[in-house]
């Protein structure tokens, strides 16, 4: 009976073997050791025919530019870097390849990283390159259109009325004063304007439009109300069930002062997701909904 067993074995050894696992000497060959791989495991969900999550493993170029998750599936030389290799070690959780099996050999998986990592040789490929075909406006070059020539000096004005001709139609009359001030007022601080603030501008505007505008809109830019106005479309506590209570306080949160305070993008983009870690600034600092915990939470100021 042993010797039945002997010959098996030695054949499942010497295949073993051939796989190229422990043959560090040699270079991966594609066609007889990851090309049969991918037919086996991967084929039928990312081949020819099916491309789920838009990914073709029949494509060197379609690997390297990687499927509908923004990764690539290859990095030559950097097996680390490879998403195909996080999904057939499943380290990422809910993404295990191949799905609802298990794990393909680890002898499998060491020669797919041994032949990322020496260049990911295909034959026949390695000068395929993929690339994105799309109308969509998003993928389209950069191209900065020639200004209409109109009687107009504001190139936004030259466009506009260019494309109102199309139509046959015309500019508005323009606003007075109080029709501005409102609109100006309404707009940037939610707030309309008080009567005197009102007479005020209508004066100025009187001697000069421009300047007495010009003057207006800064003026209103510079308003905390403009803060808290324009705070709550981007402020993530308007997605906490305690907004209204937290919204109340909203003039120590990071959305306003980095708007109020001309913080900038990046100060609006990320002092409201990094709550105190920048620690103590200049301006104020406080955590986003993600860290604020309960209605009994605490906005810290950083002042």
């Amino acid at each position: 009976m042993k010797s039945f067993f002997i010959l098996p074995t030695a054949f499942a050894a010497l295949s073993f073997l051939s796989g190229g696992l422990f043959l560090d000497g040699q270079e991966i060959d594609f066609e007889k050791q990851i090309a049969p791989i991918f037919a086996e495991h991967c084929a039928h969900c990312h081949g020819e025919d099916d491309q789920e999550s838009g990914l073709r493993l029949d494509r060197r170029g379609q690997m390297l530019k990687g499927g509908d998750y923004g990764q690539p599936t290859i990095v030559p030389g950097k097996p680390e870097k490879s998403y195909l290799l996080e999904v057939v070690n499943h380290t990422d959780e809910g993404m295990e390849m191949p799905p609802d099996e298990d794990k393909i050999p680890a002898a499998e998986i060491e020669l797919l990283t041994r032949w990322i990592s020496e260049g990911a040789n295909w034959p026949g490929q390695m000068q395929a390159v993929e690339t994105v075909k799309s109308d969509h406006w998003s993928f389209q070059s950069v191209v900065r259109p020639p200004v209409p020539k109109t009687k107009f000096a504001n190139p936004v004005d030259a466009f506009l009325v260019k494309k109102l001709a199309t139509e046959n139609l015309k500019f508005s009359p323009p606003a007075d004063a109080v029709s501005l001030i409102r609109r100006a007022s309404i707009v940037l601080t939610g707030i309309a304007p008080t009567p005197e603030q009102v007479s005020s501008f209508t004066k100025e505007f009187k001697s000069n439009p421009d300047a007495a505008y010009e003057n207006l809109v800064d003026r209103l830019l510079a308003s905390p109300h403009f803060g808290e106005r324009w705070a709550q479309h981007g402020s993530p506590l308007k997605t906490s069930k305690y907004h209204i209570r937290l919204y109340e306080k909203l003039f120590k949160t990071p959305d306003l002062a980095s708007l109020s305070l001309d913080g900038g993008f990046s100060d609006s983009s990320s002092r409201p997701r990094s709550g105190q870690s920048f620690g103590k600034l200049d301006r104020i600092v406080a955590p986003g909904v993600d860290c604020i915990g309960g209605p009994n939470a605490r906005l810290a100021s950083g002042r």
